[in-house]
């Protein structure tokens, strides 16, 4: 993937198209594939250099910002400024919900939204006002996400991640019994995008522990 890269950008350079809107999103490529190997500042270096190339080439609020505003987000959230991902999750999501027919893009922004909430909610103490309301605030977009997904037919492998995280925070909540059903859904969905993965598995453990707490009345 990486050499790939590095073939992607000398090809560029030779066909003239730096600057242009699928060199652009050609940068977007290379930008996760750095992130997926952890290399974050050459990751970090391509995103303002893809945001200007769209400004210069898109109109304001063309799709193409909502997936760089969301890549730059996962970047942000790996590197631990939950802060900076949420605001670039607001700027997608300011681009998505002008956009009816994308739900699942909608949906799925909300989930990350959602995830980095409750990360600073935890690193602030599960006890407090502000933890209390970036917590409210989750499930607030996780009710949105999946009300979104079940609009759009409930058929996308980003719906488990909506469920699985309502689920968790039903369990913080002592509501064990439907938390294990939200699981149970989510594992559905896994299997029948990706098999019975190591994630299916952590769903069924969580499962099946949220079903022993509802048979004993509660939660720990």
């Amino acid at each position: 993937a990486l050499a790939g890269c590095e073939k992607l950008k000398s090809l560029s350079r030779e066909m003239g198209i730096s600057g242009t809107v699928p060199y652009g999103t050609t940068l977007l490529n290379m930008a996760n594939a750095y992130r997926v190997f952890g290399m974050y500042e050459d990751s970090a270096a391509c995103y303002p250099e893809i945001e200007e190339i769209y400004q210069q080439n898109l109109p304001p609020g063309a799709f193409n910002f909502a997936s760089l505003y969301n890549n730059w987000s996962l970047l942000l959230m790996e590197q631990g400024d939950d802060e900076g991902s949420i605001q670039m999750l607001k700027r997608a999501l300011a681009i998505t919900d002008g956009i009816p027919e994308a739900m699942i893009p909608q949906a799925t922004s909300r989930i990350n939204l959602a995830i980095a909430l409750i990360d600073l909610a935890d690193k602030a103490g599960s006890k407090g006002e502000d933890a209390e309301s970036k917590i409210l605030q989750a499930k607030e977009y996780l009710s949105e996400a999946i009300r979104r997904f079940v609009d759009a037919g409930g058929d996308d492998y980003h719906y488990s991640a909506a469920l699985s995280a309502m689920a968790d925070l039903k369990l913080r909540d002592g509501d064990a019994a439907s938390a294990a059903a939200d699981y149970e859904k989510a594992m559905t969905i896994m299997k029948m995008y990706m098999g019975e993965n190591p994630k299916y598995q952590s769903l069924a453990k969580k499962r099946d522990y949220a079903l022993s707490l509802a048979e004993n009345g509660g939660n720990e």
